[in-house]
């Protein structure tokens, strides 16, 4: 089974309303300091977003527990994809 670490957009604003709703979902920010899910990144010079994709096992802590199914619910557009080095900035040695 492979494992997917983020989920990939064509744009900023489809990534930020996932998030949203992702944030949504979980009841973000909730009572044990989670302010939101993630952040938006966006890949190094490209036009694609991204945010962390919750594990297949789902998300727990005192203020809440959720299935994978229930924090993606609603969420759209979306690519499930693995880390490319082309996202990030050249180190600079």
């Amino acid at each position: 089974m492979t494992i997917y670490y983020w989920l990939t957009f064509l744009s900023e604003e489809d990534c930020q309303i996932a998030l949203d709703r992702i944030n949504s979902n979980c009841g973000f920010p909730n009572a044990c300091g989670t302010y939101q899910w993630d952040v938006v990144h966006k890949a190094y010079e490209q036009d694609l977003w991204f945010i962390g994709n919750p594990s297949e096992n789902g998300y727990s802590q005192p203020c809440g527990s959720f299935t994978y199914g229930q924090i993606m619910d609603g969420v759209i557009n979306y690519t499930l994809a693995n880390s490319d080095p082309s996202w990030w900035p050249p180190d600079e040695d």
